[in-house]
């Protein structure tokens, strides 16, 4: 039996086959499993697909991109004319029953169609009136979480034991569903399910068209969000189909250029401005689907996993904000739009009634061995189910081996002649005769009977015939039964002794201790009676430090030209004088860093180095006329002072443990 599996999208139309070897294959529709959903009215009948798609643009009045959303509504306008939503979903289903026809070489036997679990049943009727109009068989409606959940566990092979459940989030073009999916022993059962049809593909678009228009003047952009002429309407069309192809490629890329049409734009979009204004959309899906989960009352532990299901459930944000929901990674497979089809093609395979045969009735035990050529067993219906090998039954040595007796009906049976039909829809008629399991024998004594026909039995009736010879023309002549074959006696054992065998020794886990991690001491602030004399000092030893390395740059130049202009003794007085500038540059930036560290216990060694260096400069201004220096000695001479306030004295206080308190000090003291 050939069967198909239909997902009726929003934007897309998804049809798998499954053959009668149990292999699942989608349609191909020009190329393509994804059938767009899109119709346009042309010279009187709808054109379905890509014929739609291409038409839409030199009239896009009369285009429908999504019947799927339009379900509710009676009619719509395709230009001018004035077309029922049925017909719209009729030539969807036809252009699919076309296509199977096509590769499969005639229509499908059974036909499943998938739907949002929480569609209404208005809605559902209209589906299914939609398939049968189409001249399909009557549909057997899915709902797309049990496709979805059946697809997990058939197609992925993903554990998922009586009892746990799936979570399917369902992100297709024009809607969202959130389902939790339990599984049981008969298969899959709805427990909570909740969406919103105005949350899709869709609506990312739009988010794109609002990066989009954002950087482009608002005159020359409403001639696209609001078109007037059809130039402008055929621009709005393909500007769509641009802003759909860069929402799918910031899922691979990090940024995409989009052409505007009309206006001969570059606009540049990148995956972190598409997140940022996307993530309100994701982030309400998710809240959906917590809430959902939460109604069904499933623990974290009887999920057995996230899956993702539908085109635009490819976002990245979408799998990265449920990890952050769930703490659990989702499922995520290349084509999710192949899914819920090849689910729902699945579940009709689970569904289908088994078929019945006509089996002869089993005559009970102890019933007379014979029968009159007027009473033919009688035929009856039941399904087909594999029969219990039967025991083997051995005789005792020395017993007479007959053959068996097919034991007789209860009840009155039809006259000799006439046919028993068997019910339609079974097995054709032709029926094996009831043949008594091997190795059962009868009493010691009986007759030997073999079944015969009778000459006016007809299809489907078990013959039978007594040991006296033939009821009827025709009989089949005695044949002795073959030879028993007899086992030989097997041989018996004396029992091997069972030596004591110690139970293991138990093994005692000891929890080790582990001591806790000691935060580190919080960071302290200097004041600013430490931070100023501390900077002024650590200056002043970073200006020697550039002033030892002139000094070393000259001698070493003069050392190298071997000059005459530098002798001996002034070589000598500059080495001396870079070997200072070294030390007091030691110094400076020591005294500065331990001011900086505190709890040194005292500030005579940073305050010398002040009063020094104010020193310095005093005789520096006075000695060489340069009143520069006056400020040199103001400033160090102020640091100076500002190292002897109460501040600076507390912070260079050594720091002392808290006290113990009164139950520590009791405590010590009674030890």
């Amino acid at each position: 039996m050939v069967a198909l599996g239909v997902d009726f999208g929003t934007s897309h139309t998804v049809a798998v086959a499954r053959w009668p070897d149990g292999r699942a294959r989608p349609l191909l529709f020009d190329g393509t499993p994804l059938l767009p959903s899109a119709t346009f009215w042309e010279d009187g009948e709808l054109v379905v697909g890509r014929d739609a798609l291409h038409s839409a643009r030199r009239a896009p009045a009369s285009f429908e991109p999504n019947p799927k959303r339009r379900i509710d509504d009676g009619h719509v306008f395709l230009g001018e004319q004035e077309v029922p939503v049925h017909d719209l979903l009729v030539a969807v289903f036809r252009r699919v029953r076309a296509e199977f026809a096509r590769t499969a070489g005639g229509p499908p036997e059974a036909v499943t169609v998938t739907h949002p679990a929480n569609w209404a049943s208005t809605r559902r009727k209209a589906l299914a009136a939609a398939v049968r109009a189409a001249d399909l068989p009557a549909a057997t409606l899915v709902p797309e979480p049990v496709a979805a959940a059946t697809y997990f566990v058939r197609v992925l092979r993903h554990m998922v034991p009586v009892g746990s459940a799936v979570v399917v989030y369902d992100l297709g073009a024009g809607t969202f569903d959130g389902s939790v999916v339990a599984r049981t022993a008969d298969g899959f059962e709805v427990l909570a399910v909740d969406g919103r049809d105005d949350l899709g593909g869709l609506d990312f678009d739009e988010v794109v068209l609002a990066m989009i228009g954002r950087t482009l003047p608002p005159e020359r952009w409403q001639r696209l969000v609001a078109p007037s002429t059809i130039e402008e309407a055929r621009a709005a069309r393909l500007l769509r189909d641009e802003v759909r192809e860069a929402k799918e490629r910031l899922s691979r890329a990090s940024s995409v250029t989009v052409l505007v049409p009309l206006l001969d734009v570059d606009v540049q979009l990148t995956r972190d401005e598409f997140e940022a204004a996307a993530r309100p959309l994701v982030e309400r899906s998710v809240r959906v689907l917590t809430e959902t989960v939460r109604l069904s009352r499933v623990t974290a532990g009887q999920v057995a996993g996230i899956f993702l299901v539908g085109g635009a459930s490819q976002i990245p944000l979408v799998a990265t904000e449920l990890h952050r929901a769930f703490g659990k990674p989702p499922v995520t497979i290349e084509q999710p739009e192949m899914v819920v089809a090849e689910g729902s093609v699945l579940v009709g395979a689970r569904i289908d009634k088994p078929s019945a045969a006509v089996v002869p009735a089993a005559r009970p035990r102890g019933s007379a061995s014979v029968a009159s050529p007027s009473q033919p067993p009688v035929a009856v219906v039941s399904p087909v189910r594999p029969a219990p090998s039967p025991a083997v039954v051995v005789p005792p040595p020395g017993s007479p081996v007959t053959p068996s007796v097919p034991p007789v009906p209860r009840g009155p049976l039809p006259p000799v002649g006439s046919p028993v039909p068997p019910p339609s829809g079974l097995l054709p008629p032709a029926v094996t005769p009831a043949v008594t399991p091997p190795g059962v024998l009868p009493p010691a004594g009986s007759p030997v009977v073999m079944p015969v026909s009778p000459a006016g039995a007809g299809p489907g009736v078990a013959p039978v015939s007594g040991a006296s010879g033939p009821v009827s023309p025709g009989a089949v002549p005695f044949s002795p039964a073959p030879p028993v074959h007899r086992m030989p006696p097997q041989q018996v054992y004396p029992p091997r002794p069972v030596f004591y065998q110690p139970p293991p020794p138990q093994v005692v886990y000891v929890p080790q201790y582990v001591m806790p991690p000691v935060p580190p001491p919080p960071r302290r602030i200097a004041p600013g009676a430490i931070r100023w004399p501390a900077g002024f000092l650590t200056l002043y030893g970073v200006l020697m430090y550039i002033s030892t390395g002139l000094v070393a740059l000259v001698l070493v130049v003069y050392k190298v030209s071997d000059t005459e202009e530098l002798t001996a003794a002034g070589w000598q007085a500059g080495l001396y004088a870079g070997l200072g500038s070294l030390a007091f540059a030691i110094l400076y930036t020591h005294g500065a860093r331990r001011l900086r560290r505190g709890s040194n216990g005292h500030l005579w060694y940073p305050i010398a180095l002040c009063v020094l260096l104010a020193f310095g400069g005093a005789y520096t201004a006075s000695g060489a006329h340069q009143p520069a220096w006056l400020a040199v000695t103001g400033v160090y001479l102020g640091s100076a002072l500002l190292l002897l306030l109460p501040s600076a004295r507390a912070w260079v206080r050594p720091l002392r443990p808290p006290a113990p308190s009164v139950g520590n000090a009791t405590a010590d003291a009674e030890e």
